[in-house]
């Protein structure tokens, strides 16, 4: 019961549901007349990734899970096939860690160019920019 309600809360969310950020939300695809969708791929699994850390929002332990991540315009829906993060096991959040997250900025980047989305190459264009800044910081702090 309690996990339906985290589920009905949270959704399928790849990272904390509420953000204004239309990049970090994973809403169902639901294909229409007017939005095309690609589709790209990883390849990566649960052991590439990091041994979980606790919750970025709330504290609580996290494990690892294949997440969903999809980017959305009104013409275009880029869906990854599921990417190893983390969730939490008590909030329901939903994360990424920084180099997977990374690595799906650029996929959705290759497939907005091949689709001629250029508010959308944009806008990744300066998420990656930034994504980027924080991976350097973290592998500045890991050495």
């Amino acid at each position: 019961m309690a996990d339906d309600r985290k589920r009905q809360r949270h959704g399928n969310a790849s990272t904390m549901p509420n953000q204004e950020n239309p990049i970090n939300s994973v809403p169902s695809i639901q294909e229409s007349s007017t939005s095309r969708v690609s589709y790209f791929a990883l390849g990566l699994t649960l052991k590439d990734i990091p041994s979980p850390t606790p919750c970025s929002y709330c504290g609580a332990s996290t494990q690892k899970e294949l997440l969903d991540y999809e980017v959305k315009t009104d013409s275009l829906v880029i869906a990854a096939s599921p990417a190893p993060g983390y969730g939490c096991t008590e909030c329901g959040g939903k994360m990424f860690a920084p180099k997977v997250f990374l690595k799906l900025l650029e996929g959705a980047a290759k497939e907005a160019r091949k689709a001629g989305e250029a508010h959308l190459i944009k806008y990744l264009q300066k998420e990656i920019a930034l994504h980027k800044s924080v991976v350097s910081l973290a592998n500045d702090s890991a050495s």
